[in-house]
């Protein structure tokens, strides 16, 4: 039986000075961010998706914890830095319940050759800070303590560790209290993300370690853990059933499968197994970015080549290296009892709990870095044993600590100002965009398109359009960049391009009923009116929102009547009214649809009754047009100086004015 350290309070001081500064730390590097902007997927918050869970347990059970804390502690917008907080005391519980699991794993180690056990206590407890710290202060930790909606896996990986935690202790204790406890945890980090389902089997393999059981009794583990694993999953199935195993499970999806299809004829029934074989080798890229975490290679959406096939080199070699690891990891669970298994417990527990990225065909998403938190966990107790392993003592782990702290301190708090704005978010992934990578690098246009997007809402249009015509360039495959492309273009003016751009969009499958609206718009503006006049048309129909609707309903009874269409205009204008009865421009435009139909009179009632309700611009421009069908150019000049009074800026009215100074009747 080896001996443990002990670990005398005398020497506590310095390990908990580290412990403060490190939270002092975490506090400056967060609180600049408590401030920043939601971003991409934190729409949920405003949505409604995630209003639909709180206190009753009526709603969805997935990720229920999780999205529940958000209903919990507000949405509105000045609770957002109150959300923010929360995250971060999250992780603050993380880095607190990492210290707990693998302390008491490594004090089981066999004590040091030479040293005292005051000594090597105190080693070991800095060596543990240290690991908690190199994942506490990591720059990857940001995107997902940072990016708000991802509290999800904050909080799955916190009850999770939680659950280690107890496991541990109730193995080390004999107390069943502890492994009530770590089931009790279990559940809630299931009920925080589905990510942890495979939490059980990381219990396996701690109960190897801690407890070596007999074959019988470790077979029973194995099969309990197997039979919650496989109860969890049929509890699950309901709502993510469709997933598994799914070359394509949404639209993007199915568009990245059709073009690797058409690189790699066949692509789409391995889309799956390759799926696997990627993610094999991706796990091994996660792990290198929480080693060496340059911000360089870091971004909210990051791209790599997916396989078109099983021959691809790198993924072989990474899917062979992931198989080898996980073998020899089981090996030196099972043949040692030092450190060696401690290090073959960290790399089986992350390994297994990645195992949930083997469930689905991931090309939308491959490689994220929000979700390797969840894994990383067992980081620290890794770089414990390798600080250990160096013979340095407290002194050189604690220079060891101070130094690495401080670098990841800085690159995290560069991350966390990253994130500040979506604009912010998007540009910085969109420099970070490999251009000359290979066309299997699916997905490299979404940073280009949503930075556009900012870039266009924020009317730098110009800008906006190099992003979209990027976003094109690298086959964004469902017609959304050549849609924001179009709409830039109509922004400047260059209507014809914009024309062309919105047909592509239309013939790559695009169904926003914003498409036809624009491209109703730039078709009337470069004289093709009766196309103009069936965009808009479609657009108006397919339109459910009211204020939206009025808008199209509007701008298609004003095309309608210069193509001379008064019976759409007639339809288009009513629909309007039905909408708004008080809506002015439409009220006008019926009576422009009497004036095309040479109806003056009832036209000219039309605009007095309008104007008897409401004073309007409109309201005595159409009444000079209705003077000018009577003959009556007096009353014509009279009523449209008073439309410029009111709206001195309307170009219509001032073409008009500018016509009746002539001194001719005729329109």
């Amino acid at each position: 039986m080896h001996t443990t350290a002990t670990r005398p309070s005398s020497s506590l001081w310095v390990p908990l000075l580290l412990a403060g500064a490190v939270l002092a730390v975490l506090c400056v590097v967060y609180g600049s961010g408590l401030h920043n902007a939601l971003i991409f997927d934190d729409a949920r918050l405003r949505d409604g998706i995630v209003a639909q869970y709180g206190l009753g347990t009526d709603g969805p059970w997935r990720r229920w914890l999780s999205y529940a804390s958000f209903a919990w502690l507000g949405l509105d917008e000045g609770r957002l830095v109150w959300q923010r907080g929360l995250n971060l005391l999250l992780h603050v519980g993380v880095c607190l319940s990492l210290y707990a699991l693998f302390m008491p794993l490594v004090d089981q180690l066999p004590l040091t050759e030479g040293r005292s056990a005051e000594d090597e206590a105190a080693r070991r407890r800095l060596a543990v800070l240290a690991g908690v710290a190199v994942f506490a202060l990591n720059p990857v930790a940001v995107y997902a303590v940072a990016y708000l909606i991802q509290r999800s896996i904050v909080l799955a990986t916190l009850c999770a560790v939680l659950a280690c935690a107890c496991w541990v202790r109730g193995l080390l204790t004999g107390h069943w209290a502890w492994l009530a406890a770590a089931a009790v945890a279990g559940v809630l980090a299931v009920l925080s993300k589905e990510h942890a389902l495979l939490l059980p089997l990381v219990w396996v393999v701690l109960l190897v370690h801690v407890r070596r059981p007999p074959a019988r009794t470790l077979a029973l583990a194995g099969l309990g853990g197997l039979a919650v694993l496989g109860l969890c999953g049929w509890l699950m199935w309901g709502t993510l059933g469709h997933i598994v195993g799914a070359a394509a499970f949404d639209e993007t999806s199915a568009a990245y499968v059709r073009d690797l299809e058409a690189l790699r004829p066949g692509f789409a029934q391995q889309a799956y197994g390759l799926s696997v074989f990627n993610q094999a080798a991706l796990f091994f890229v996660y792990g290198g970015l929480w080693l060496v975490p340059n911000p360089g290679w870091l971004a909210i959406d990051l791209r790599p080549a997916f396989p078109l096939g099983f021959a691809s080199l790198p993924h072989l070699m990474g899917a062979l290296a992931f198989v080898a690891l996980f073998a020899g990891s089981v090996w030196v669970l099972l043949r040692r009892r030092d450190g060696w298994s401690l290090a073959a417990v960290c790399v089986l527990s992350a390994q297994l709990l990645f195992g949930t990225e083997f469930v689905t065909t991931w090309l939308q998403d491959p490689f994220v870095l929000y979700r390797s938190y969840l894994w990383a966990a067992f980081l620290p107790g890794l770089v414990a044993l390798a600080l250990l392993g160096l013979g340095l003592g407290r002194a050189g782990l604690l220079s060891v600590a101070v130094v690495v702290g401080l670098v990841s301190a800085a690159l995290a708090f560069e991350r966390v100002q990253s994130l500040r704005s979506p604009e912010l978010a998007w540009g910085d992934a969109a420099a970070k965009v490999n251009l000359q990578a290979p066309v299997n690098a699916v997905g490299r246009w979404r940073p280009f398109l949503n930075h556009g997007a900012e870039l266009l809402e924020r009317g730098r249009t110009e800008e906006a359009l190099k992003d979209f015509e990027q976003a094109v360039a690298l086959g964004e495959p469902l017609g959304a960049a050549a849609m924001s492309q179009g709409m830039a273009l109509q922004v400047l003016g260059r209507h014809a391009p914009a024309v062309a751009a919105l047909e592509r969009s239309r013939q790559q499958g695009m169904k926003h009923p914003m498409l036809a609206y624009h491209l109703g718009l730039s078709q009337r503006a470069i004289g093709e009116l009766p196309a103009a006049v069936q965009n808009l048309q479609a657009a108006a129909a397919a339109q459910e929102d009211p204020q939206l609707k009025l808008r199209l309903l509007q701008d298609l009874g004003e095309t309608a009547l210069a193509a001379r269409q008064p019976e759409v205009a007639d339809q288009a204008f009513a629909a309007a009214l039905a909408l708004d009865p008080g809506h002015v421009a439409a009220e006008v435009g019926r009576g422009m649809v009497l004036l095309a139909r040479q109806q003056a009179q009832a036209a000219m009632a039309v605009f007095d009754a309008s104007l008897a309700r409401r004073d309007s611009a409109l309201g005595h421009y159409g009444q000079a047009l209705a003077h000018m069908a009577l003959g009556n150019l007096q009353a014509a000049r009279s009523a449209v100086a008073r439309a410029q009074a009111l709206d001195p800026n309307n170009r219509n009215v001032a073409a008009l004015a500018r016509h009746l100074q002539t001194g001719s009747g005729a329109r």
